[in-house]
């Protein structure tokens, strides 16, 4: 009689415990800042919500565990190098074909027009030679890259593949990504700059000085333990550590003017005060552990990132003087642009996902020179022609 008495009060703690829980949760939820930007996953609200997820990765840290599940298909892995990625799961061969057809059919349209177009593969963060996978078929972007870039090869269609272009290098392949987060750093985007420019020249006729892209040239500001990527929020900064950040600034003289038309902003300054935002970036010097899941990062402190639309002009421009170039990217080359814009008179940049009309129509209307497509291997997927909001969205 005493065991069951002892039974039923347990489950009443427990239960009561379970209610208390769920009431503080849904309190937090309707208490909340509607017009602050809304987290992704209601365990937000839970009550003290970094210890809870502390005990949680101490308990998966002790029994090994790799894994966390942060959306309907994507997980955030540990690597054995304890760097952290995104699982991708394979592409069908069919989105592969429809990805490869919709990019040859623009191609064949800049053909039409006269514009001179090259696709880049940006990679991802794990390294073709080098998995650091302790799972082996959760993260197959690289498989998907070469499947890509293979039916490219049967199209006939030019490509680089940056991973080769880094590989060559001799640069270390982690090292040139942020622990907590799913992009290049800014040194390296810097050589990638200069490596694209360098492609440009030889097999495009272009004219940039690749003195621009030597780092002995830029002022460099490293933060350390700075801040917390996308992938390092996705599993708090309990279980994530603060990446450091390098602002690298140009010591030449620089003048360029960046308009953003959705946000009304027309910017005419320096590097520094154009197309970097170091208001934005000195804000985040500030955050405690909750800032980090609603507020923008580190990462995000460039003038032009995903946006519908964006031009820069450089009032310097030196060896492409009236040459337009549009890029058509992804955010693994938001650092890239902002050093090429260095290099050349115009340039115009299209985030296909966030804009709802033709990129053809603006390129009839703007009459680019050659037309860039970067992406990173995460982003080929068939396109959804419902709308125009899909990267292999060429219409």
């Amino acid at each position: 009689m005493k065991n069951n008495t002892a039974k039923i009060i347990y489950i009443v703690l427990i239960l009561a415990l379970i209610l208390t829980l769920s009431f503080s949760v849904l309190k937090g939820y309707l208490g909340r800042d509607k017009a602050a930007k809304e987290p992704s996953d209601i365990s937000y609200y839970i009550p003290y919500r970094e210890d809870v997820i502390g005990m949680d990765r101490d308990i998966k840290a002790y029994g090994g565990w790799k894994l966390d599940k942060i959306g309907e298909d994507r997980m955030v892995i540990e690597m054995d190098n304890h760097y952290l990625c995104y699982s991708e799961l394979p592409e069908s061969d069919a989105d592969i074909e429809a990805a490869a057809d919709s990019l040859q059919e623009f191609f064949g349209f800049l053909d039409e027009k006269g514009i001179d177009h090259l696709y880049f593969n940006m990679g991802s963060k794990t390294s073709p030679v080098d998995r650091q996978m302790p799972i082996t078929n959760m993260e197959c972007t690289n498989e998907n890259g070469d499947r890509f870039q293979t039916a490219l090869e049967t199209r006939g269609i030019e490509y680089v593949d940056m991973r080769d272009e880094l590989l060559q290098s001799g640069r270390d392949w982690y090292g040139s990504f942020y622990i907590a987060d799913n992009h290049w750093t800014t040194d390296t985007q810097l050589w990638l700059a200069g490596d694209i420019a360098g492609i440009l020249n030889k097999d495009y006729g272009y004219n940039f000085d690749l003195s621009t892209f030597d780092k002995t040239n830029y002022n460099s500001e490293v933060h350390p333990t700075y801040w917390l990527g996308s992938q390092g929020r996705a599993v708090t900064a309990k279980r994530a550590p603060l990446d450091d950040f390098e602002i690298i600034t140009p010591k030449f003289e620089t003048s360029l003017t960046v308009t953003v038309p959705s946000r009304g902003e027309d910017i005419t300054g320096p590097y520094a005060d154009s197309y970097f935002n170091r208001e934005l970036f000195d804000d985040i010097a500030s955050y405690t552990d909750d800032d980090y899941l609603n507020k923008p990062d580190a990462y995000s402190c460039i003038r032009i990132g995903n946006e519908r639309l964006a031009h820069v002009h450089n009032n310097l421009a030196t060896g492409n003087e009236g040459k337009k170039i549009l890029l058509l990217y992804d955010s693994y080359s938001h650092y890239i642009a902002s050093y090429l814009a260095l290099g050349i008179e115009n340039m115009d940049i299209i985030h296909l996902p966030n804009t709802d009309e033709s990129v053809r129509k603006y390129i009839e209307e703007s009459e680019p020179d050659m037309v860039l497509v970067m992406y990173a291997e995460r982003n080929i997927m068939a396109p959804d022609y419902s709308s125009y909001i899909s990267p292999f969205d060429f219409r």
